[in-house]
C-alpha cells in the first residue's frame, strides 16, 4: 500500500511525537500502512531549541526506521496558526505545533482534530495533554528580576502588583508568546 504524508502523519502520532501538537482535523482514524522510504512529512515547529528536540527524538529515529523525509516550516505560533486556519480543510502542515491555548482553540475552530484514544501511548499522557491535541511538554512561566533592586523576593505573581514594581516590568511581545496564553486564558 502506498503512503500518502496525510497517512504518514497518523504513524507519527502514534509513535509519540506529539500540549502543542495537533493534527490536521482530516486525520481522525487509525492508519495500517506500510511507509515507503522517501515520503514526506511536514511538521510546522518553533525554531530554536524545540526544533533541535524533535530532530534529535522525532526525526531520527523515524527516518532510519522508514527511510522517510522530514520537512520544516518554521516561525512564530501566529504565523503557523494563520496558515493552518487559512488552509483548513487542504492543510499543507502534517503535524502542528501550537501551544496549548491555540491548540484547544484550533480544535474547537475545526482546523485540527480531536485527540484519540485510538493513538498509541494515549493513555500514558497526562489529562491536562490530551486536550486540543497530544502534549509534548509542560513549560513553566516565571518571574524574572534582579534581586539587587527589589526590597524583598518576589515569591508570588501577586506580588507583581506592588507599587514597588510600577513601570518596571517588561512583558513578553505577541499573542502567540507562551506566557500570556497561558496566564490569561485558562
Amino acid at each position: 500500500m502506498t503512503l500518502s504524508r496525510r497517512n504518514f502523519n497518523r504513524l507519527v502520532l502514534g509513535a509519540g511525537a506529539g500540549v502543542g501538537l495537533a493534527a490536521p482535523f482530516h486525520i481522525i482514524r487509525p492508519a495500517y500502512a506500510e511507509i515507503k522510504k522517501g515520503d514526506e512529512l511536514v511538521v510546522g515547529i518553533w525554531g530554536g531549541a524545540q526544533e533541535k528536540i524533535v530532530k534529535e527524538y522525532v526525526e531520527k529515529p523515524l527516518v532510519e526506521k522508514y527511510g522517510c523525509k522530514i520537512s520544516y516550516v518554521l516561525g512564530g505560533t501566529g504565523d503557523r496558526r494563520a496558515r493552518a486556519y487559512a488552509e483548513r480543510g487542504r492543510p499543507s502542515f502534517d503535524v502542528l505545533y501550537l501551544n496549548i491555548y491555540e491548540s484547544r482553540q484550533a480544535v474547537k475552530d475545526g482546523v485540527t482534530q480531536e485527540p484519540t484514544a485510538n493513538v498509541a501511548n494515549f493513555e500514558a499522557l497526562y489529562p491536562s495533554a490530551r486536550k486540543g491535541g497530544y502534549g509534548v511538554a509542560f513549560n513553566p512561566c516565571t518571574i524574572v528580576y534582579d534581586k539587587r533592586k527589589a526590597s524583598k523576593p518576589i515569591t508570588s505573581w501577586k506580588d507583581l502588583w506592588n507599587p514597588e514594581w510600577k513601570g518596571r516590568i517588561a512583558w513578553p511581545d505577541g499573542l502567540g508568546a507562551e506566557g500570556s496564553s497561558r496566564m490569561g486564558r485558562h
